[in-house]
């Protein structure tokens, strides 16, 4: 395990095998102490090869969803971020693709919770309950990222102010974190640059709202750009620090699965959710 720090950015590399002896992780990230952490071998070589086929063909036939035209990129699932106030038919949804998941990978959930769990010093870790008993969130979205495809500098904290979170910001407390799993990283290109520049809790606004114009000029701040290989994940302070997808080089497409999380409310548990 290997701490470093470049410029503002301090952060963990760690392989898989040493997660048990990670510690309370993510509680450094909530706190500030670090701002990432990058763990390596969340999937082999060899599995990700299969894995990475299926998402190319499009097997199983996840929930396809995109993103605005410009940015060259959708999901399989549905980001809540882009869903609608009243949140329709995502609940139903969300049971199918749970089925897909299971189909794709059968062990993804269960690595998964079994990763954040252990970063975390051993708290459970769970999709988010929705309104009624039977109903869950998405635990993720599966994201494809063509040529040129980009994602603009946004602060994630600022998805509280959606109407889509209404039930969830009831839930969850309001600072968020992400990871973004890589299966493949594509040609070059496709980095996770983030800035040194915050959005406290109490000052979120929709920095990625172009009726916006209260916004903080990218090019004078120092940024770090990391391309995840494949294979690892990335978990970062999304939630307070702007950050974006830079534009995917090449021929090749970036496939990754990306969730956030925060801390339940009401109960010593991490939620996870696309």
């Amino acid at each position: 395990m290997v701490q470093q720090q470049q410029g503002f950015f301090r952060w963990l590399e760690l392989d898989w095998q040493q997660l048990s002896s990670s510690g309370d992780v993510l509680s450094r990230l909530w706190n500030d102490d670090l701002q990432g952490v990058m763990v390596h071998g969340v999937y082999q070589p060899e599995q990700l090869s299969a894995l990475s086929r299926g998402l190319e063909s499009h097997q199983p036939e996840f929930l396809k969803t995109w993103f605005p035209d410009v940015f060259r990129s959708w999901f399989y699932g549905r980001n809540l971020n882009l869903t609608g106030p009243d949140l329709g038919d995502y609940f139903d949804e969300a049971e199918q693709f749970y089925r897909h998941l299971q189909q794709w990978s059968p062990e993804f959930v269960d690595r998964i919770e079994q990763c954040l769990s252990a970063l975390s010093g051993g708290l459970s870790v769970s999709a988010p309950p929705g309104p009624n008993a039977a109903q869950r969130y998405m635990f993720t979205t599966l994201r494809g990222h063509d040529p040129q495809g980009y994602i603009p500098a946004h602060c994630d904290n600022e998805f509280f102010l959606r109407p889509s979170y209404s039930h969830l910001a009831q839930l969850c407390e309001p600072h968020i974190l992400s990871y973004v799993l890589s299966f493949a990283a594509g040609d070059a290109g496709g980095a996770t640059e983030i800035f040194d520049f915050k959005q406290s809790l109490e000052s979120a606004r929709l920095i990625s709202d172009d009726r916006y114009g209260d916004k903080p000029d990218i090019a004078q701040l120092e940024s770090i750009k990391i391309r995840i290989p494949a294979g690892s994940m990335l978990i970062f302070d999304s939630g307070q620090y702007l950050h974006r997808l830079t534009p995917l080089e090449g021929q090749s497409r970036r496939w990754t699965a990306c969730s956030f999380m925060a801390k339940a409310k009401q109960s010593n548990e991490i939620y996870c959710w696309g």
